[in-house]
């Protein structure tokens, strides 16, 4: 992977991002001339952090020119870009992102949050999580040759799924030499079952002469 992305101009996260942006527009999620949003989760945690979440969230918008020719430098930038945003953004609660009334959503009862109306958003959300460390892939001191992550979404039906507005999420986790790309539909209509998403992940794959091997 890192050598293709190095072939078009990228990163491997580059790369990644890149190939979570194709697979909504090869599955008919978005037009094939719009501009993919793709929401980038960055760790904002530091040393003794306590909090159970310290992410935000940078967000990039993806040239489907570019994918078409393949071409990782526009986006190398625009990533580049979003990420130096996100670290000089204001976050108090003056910041038109941070500070508004959707903060307040975790807050409300489910019957209130379902009249709420749906905020328009990225269709893919692309979380590289880089190298695992030892400790993490090798507690017993062997080290997993794979490791997958995937945020589930647990008692949540079709229907819900839908109001979201579809798209997906893709995750990213290098143990070693391997990196592992787990995703997951969020629009049943357009992919319905598991074979449907194989088989964008494998038409994905290939056209960036990437060969994987698919759990």
């Amino acid at each position: 992977m890192e050598a293709a992305a190095a072939r078009h101009g990228g990163t491997l996260n580059t790369w990644f991002v890149a190939l979570s942006a194709s697979l909504v527009g090869s599955a008919g999620i978005t037009d094939e001339d719009e501009p993919v949003l793709v929401a980038l989760p960055v760790t904002a945690r530091g040393a003794d952090d306590p909090r159970a979440n310290a992410t935000r969230i940078a967000r990039v918008a993806v040239d489907p020119t570019d994918l078409r020719r393949h071409d990782l430098a526009p986006l190398r930038a625009g990533c580049r870009q979003a990420y130096a945003q996100l670290g000089t953004r204001d976050t108090s609660a003056k910041d038109a992102d941070t500070g508004s009334l959707l903060t307040l959503v975790q807050m409300l009862p489910d019957a209130v949050v379902r009249r709420l109306p749906v905020p328009t958003g990225p269709r893919v959300l692309a979380s590289n999580l880089g190298t695992m460390s030892p400790a993490f892939s090798a507690p017993t001191g062997t080290p997993a040759r794979s490791i997958a992550a995937l945020a589930g979404h647990r008692v949540v039906d079709d229907a819900e799924i839908r109001v979201l507005g579809g798209g997906l999420t893709a995750w990213a986790c290098t143990s070693g030499e391997r990196t592992t790309v787990t995703v997951a539909a969020l629009d049943p209509a357009r992919v319905p079952d598991d074979e449907t998403l194989r088989d964008l992940v494998r038409s994905g794959l290939a056209a960036w002469h990437v060969e994987a091997r698919l759990w």
